[in-house]
């Protein structure tokens, strides 16, 4: 039987294509030149912001003409040299107010992004340590009513526990409205209905010509699921939730430390 050869690999970033430390493996960046040298488009698909992929895709040599990238979980699809956005889908203000409202009754502090921007109403620890993680910084507003920019999504980072109930409570009330899943253990997000991963991949391998047969989709956690579903080969890596990976295709050997995505890629497209 004949090998598919795929054209576009889209690997999610953290606790997969880099370690929970925030560290990339060497493995890895070989890998992905390697890849890009045959000919295969390989893409960060992150729940980060633009502005915060930006490091690693120079690292990983995908700054560079014909490379793209993904963030905000599927909400925009970019130009990794000029980062004209080429699909920009946002929660919108009048969806995320109204989620703001019920959160802040119930006693949470949500956060919201409106383009590449992070908006708080109050400084917290969490807040700080999120900013640090992620190479971002954020500003203090005193309502999220005053930003003008229309809101691109909006997320809450809390103990597990407490998330859980955010997830049943609006869970409830969606009405296929917009998307809401945990990104990491510790952060839950709403975003827009069409703002998912997959569909960000199948909009990209469309603007490219690529099959979406022809593509392979790598993830760790539950905001990977719509693209574990969309590409036609689909990958967790072995640190992954076990609910993504039993949904995968393949599950890898390695963990995000010792180099899963350059397994995938030396498995699979080399």
């Amino acid at each position: 039987m004949d090998r598919t050869v795929y054209k576009l690999v889209a690997s999610d970033l953290d606790s997969t294509m880099i370690t929970e430390t925030l560290e990339l493996p060497g493995e890895n960046i070989a890998a992905v030149e390697r890849a890009r040298r045959s000919g295969c488009h390989v893409v960060i698909c992150s729940g980060r912001s633009t502005a915060s992929i930006m490091p690693y895709e120079e690292r990983l040599g995908l700054v560079a003409e014909g490379c793209y990238g993904i963030s905000f979980n599927g909400g925009i699809v970019y130009e990794t040299v000029t980062r004209k956005k080429i699909r920009d889908i946002r929660l919108g203000s009048d969806i995320a107010i109204e989620i703001l409202d019920e959160l802040v009754d119930g006693g949470v502090n949500p956060w919201i992004y409106a383009g590449d921007d992070l908006y708080v109403v109050k400084e917290t620890e969490w807040v700080r340590e999120y900013a640090q993680r992620v190479k971002t910084s954020f500003r203090v507003v005193e309502s999220f009513k005053e930003i003008g920019d229309e809101i691109s999504k909006l997320l809450v980072v809390d103990y597990p526990e407490r998330l859980l109930k955010i997830d049943e409570q609006f869970s409830k009330r969606a009405g296929g409205r917009y998307n809401q899943f945990f990104s990491a253990e510790f952060l839950f997000e709403f975003t827009a209905k069409s703002a998912t991963k997959g569909d960000a991949l199948v909009f990209l391998a469309d603007y490219l010509g690529i099959p979406i047969s022809q593509t392979i989709a790598i993830g760790d956690n539950l905001n990977d699921v719509h693209m574990i579903e969309a590409a036609g080969f689909s990958v967790a890596v072995r640190n992954g939730r076990d609910e993504l990976k039993a949904l995968a295709d393949y599950v890898t050997e390695r963990n995000c430390a010792q180099g899963a995505v350059a397994e995938v890629i030396e498995k699979f497209v080399l």
